[in-house]
């Protein structure tokens, strides 16, 4: 009876053949789709962290340097706004040549109000703008008290169905944010100026002041 041998592995002969069946399992891995696919992801995940630590001290200052913008917008646009506490701005009054519009003021004030004033209790009054043929101009009023200013106000509801109108002399930021809470009034009730601040009344009757646009989505009131 013949007798079989045994092919025996001498363990440097084990240890190079797993070495090379290692490698070249290696080897297809490294060519397959898979290997490229966690290659990308790894990458990836790399430059973003990268990106997010090198980032993330930046989006904090800037986000410090916004508020603090904010901050200096509205007390720039408060103080403007308090300079112009003694003024109004009156919309529908003829404009003629050679006008003396603090006499004018003072008669349209006694003859629509019913209030009397005299001229002395005006520091100055102009027309603003240049001239337009077609129409004519809104004339601003600084008076040197606020009570007067103040007593005027009250009374300009009396002009409702009329020509005229009488307004605060806001600032260019208090205008566009008053024609912003006119225009975008999904939940409010009703807007109005008082002393040069912008009022809302909401949907739930609460009374909101609003300092810049960015009230407008903080109170829910677009």
């Amino acid at each position: 009876m013949p007798v079989t041998r045994q092919t025996t592995y001498q363990p440097d002969e084990f240890r190079a053949d797993m070495k090379e069946a290692i490698q070249s399992e290696l080897h297809q891995f490294v060519k397959s789709s898979d290997f490229k696919t966690i290659q990308s992801e790894a990458v990836n995940t790399l430059i973003e962290q990268s990106v997010q630590q090198a980032t993330f001290p930046l989006i904090k200052r800037i986000e410090a340097l916004e508020t603090e913008l904010t901050k200096v917008t509205t007390k720039a646009n408060e103080n403007e706004q308090y300079s112009r506490k003694f003024n109004l701005r009156i919309i529908g009054l003829v404009e003629t040549d050679g006008e003396d519009c603090v006499q004018k003021v003072v008669q349209f004030v006694d003859e629509k109000l019913h209030l009397n004033i005299v001229k002395e209790e005006i520091d100055r009054a102009h027309r603003l703008g240049p001239k337009i043929s077609t129409r004519s101009r809104p004339l601003i009023v600084k008076f040197k008290s606020y009570v007067t200013k103040a007593a005027i106000c009250k009374r300009r509801k009396d002009l409702k169905g009329t020509q005229f109108y009488i307004n605060e002399d806001l600032t260019k930021y208090n205008v566009n944010l008053f024609k912003y809470a006119r225009e975008h009034n999904t939940h409010i009730k009703s807007v109005w100026t008082t002393d040069g601040k912008i009022l809302v009344r909401n949907k739930d009757d609460k009374i909101i002041r609003s300092h810049h646009m960015d009230d407008f989505e903080k109170f829910n009131l677009v």
